[in-house]
Parts: C-alpha cells; sequence; structure tokens
C-alpha cells in the first residue's frame, strides 16, 4: 500500500506521517484528489496488513524509533518526561511513555508485533477524518 501511495507522489514526511501520544496513534494522509478514493481503500488495507509484519520490517522501524527517542533527549524532553511522571505518579502512564520501552524497542519479535497490532489497530478502533475537498464520485 504505501509503495503506490509514494508511486502517486505521496512521499513519506511531505505528505504522510504519524505520531502516538498516551490515548491514539495519528496517521496523516495528504493525498491528491484524483486519488483520493484509493488512498481511502490503502489505508482499509493498512489496517489488516498487521498479518504481513516482517523481521525486516521490525528491524527499519526498531532503528526510527531509536533514532526519534535519542534526538528527543534535550531539555525540553527531559523536563516534558519529569513533568509526565510527576502529573501520572502511581499509573502506568508515569513509567511508560508514548515511545516504549526500550529494552522492548531493542528486542521486540515480529509475532510480539504482530499480536500487539491485532489486538489494537482494529477496524471497530479506527476514526478516519477527512478534510479538503472531497470529490463527489467517492
Amino acid at each position: 500500500a504505501l509503495r503506490e501511495l509514494e508511486a502517486h507522489g505521496v512521499s513519506f514526511g511531505a505528505h504522510q506521517n504519524a505520531y502516538t501520544s498516551f490515548e491514539e496513534t495519528v496517521f496523516f494522509l495528504h493525498v491528491p484528489a484524483d486519488f483520493f478514493g484509493r488512498a481511502l481503500e490503502l489505508l482499509a488495507a493498512l489496517v489488516g496488513e498487521a498479518a504481513k509484519v516482517d523481521a525486516s520490517d521490525v528491524d527499519a522501524e526498531r532503528k526510527i524509533v531509536l533514532e526519534e527517542w535519542r534526538q528527543g533527549k534535550d531539555w525540553a524532553q527531559r523536563s516534558t518526561e519529569s513533568h509526565f511522571r510527576h502529573t501520572f505518579e502511581g499509573t502506568t502512564l508515569a513509567a511508560r511513555l508514548p515511545i516504549g520501552n526500550l529494552e522492548v524497542v531493542r528486542t521486540a519479535r515480529p509475532e510480539t508485533i504482530r499480536g500487539f497490532y491485532e489486538r489494537h489497530y482494529t477496524a471497530d478502533a479506527l476514526a478516519v477524518i477527512v478534510v479538503g475537498a472531497v470529490p463527489d464520485a467517492v
């Protein structure tokens, strides 16, 4: 699905991106109007692609998450983490930031990640919000 999006000029970073917070994972996808219907189909396919997660996918994403963690260790992030630990004291959130436990990030196996996706990234837990000029034919 991602390769097809990229083939239509939807590049990662400029037109698609994602973030995870304590309550949600959000995917941004900016597509040309004439590709809108197909983009929705591809988004639906992505929800079902957890079974296709393989070791190379996990290793590639692992490197990205570890680099994001490393880059986020500036004073502002350390202050934010301190605030979270204080605000959420006594809860799981105090010790588990959205980026995850680094030991888990370093060692997670593809089948563990597939299981997580199959439990949490389901169609009934998904909301699609569309902003912009939507073609009448969709």
